[in-house]
């Protein structure tokens, strides 16, 4: 538990990926653990802290940064199609 807070120290309490604080301080309030420990698992070494949606998304794309690369990139051709049909509107 103590490797949890040092870390959990070093990520300034918040989500390693998203940065979101209240996962943390809002679970650690009830006694439980606020963040998962992410790790690789092919080596088993510890990443970082992640809140339940950025762990659960990294599992989802099988840890491939390609498709989360993808998957960004997906976002932002779809938020400027919204900004341009509005526009046209």
């Amino acid at each position: 538990m103590a490797e949890y807070h040092e870390l959990l120290a070093r990520q300034g309490g918040a989500c390693a990926v998203c940065h979101d604080k209240n996962n943390s301080e809002t679970t650690m309030r009830r006694g439980k653990r606020g963040l998962h420990v992410d790790h690789d698992h092919k080596t088993g070494q510890v990443r970082g802290l992640l809140c339940n949606g950025c762990n659960r998304a990294l599992g989802f794309t099988g840890d491939r940064p390609e498709v989360l690369r993808a998957a960004a990139d997906y976002l932002e051709r779809c938020a400027n199609m919204v900004v341009d049909r509005q526009a046209e509107g």
